[in-house]
């Protein structure tokens, strides 16, 4: 959850066979409310999985920058449940999902930001944790 649009080329960066897309520079301007799948730690840790070359001092500085847009980040490790081996678009593989779980907790140790851990395996549990969360955030508390 945050301000700014996740979606757009304030945020993007990843790696493809036609190269990257940094982070941009100025976050002035974006404080549009949005809730989004990912961050640009996720981003981050996807990019350090896939292109290495591309991660360095600057651009994790610039992804740990970017979180400033975020007002509430959640996080749901793979001990609360994995269901991503029917979907074709990700990887199905335990390992892989442990590894890239292991380097996002750094990149947000790194960033001293703690996320809000989602660790209930019940979906209906999980929607009232996260609910009971952002109305913590709107009532300023």
């Amino acid at each position: 959850l945050g301000v700014g649009s996740h979606f757009s080329e304030i945020d993007c960066c990843t790696c493809s066979g036609t190269g990257t897309v940094p982070f941009a520079r100025d976050l002035s301007g974006f404080r549009v409310n949005f809730i989004t799948d990912r961050t640009p730690l996720d981003d981050a840790a996807y990019a350090m999985m896939h292109c290495p070359e591309v991660v360095d001092a600057e651009f994790l500085d610039k992804a740990i920058q970017h979180l400033e847009i975020y007002n509430l980040i959640f996080m749901c490790p793979i001990s609360a449940g994995q269901w991503l081996t029917d979907d074709p678009a990700r990887m199905g593989s335990y390992d892989y999902h442990l590894r890239y779980e292991i380097i996002l907790q750094g990149l947000y140790a790194r960033a001293r930001c703690t996320p809000q851990r989602i660790e209930q395996r019940n979906l209906g549990e999980r929607t009232a944790f996260v609910e009971a969360a952002i109305k913590s955030v709107q009532a300023g508390r």
